[in-house]
């Protein structure tokens, strides 16, 4: 019988170091590309970071930090004769 490599790719959460495994048995699961990676991380609520990192679905301050760090600031919108929270002109 000859032996074959194959290559594919796991992912792991890049906060904690936990591996996305197949919820029946818990084996860690393999993909042939990243893009199908990134799907079913995806579809098992995993955050498919813009910057290849992938962030589990625990709920931690740890891992919502990991998110939160790849967001725009928030928006400020200072119309032109508003006034400021104080009452005075902008």
């Amino acid at each position: 019988m000859p032996l074959h490599t194959h290559i594919c790719l796991t992912v792991t959460c890049d906060v904690c170091g936990e591996p996305l495994v197949d919820d029946g048995d818990g084996v860690a699961l393999h993909f042939p590309s990243r893009q199908v990676a990134r799907t079913v991380a995806a579809a098992m609520q995993w955050a498919a970071l813009s910057d290849n990192r992938f962030v589990c679905n625990t709920g931690d301050g740890e891992h919502q930090t990991a998110i939160d760090e790849l967001m725009p600031p928030e928006p400020t919108v200072q119309a032109t004769g508003q006034l400021n929270l104080d009452g005075g002109a902008a």
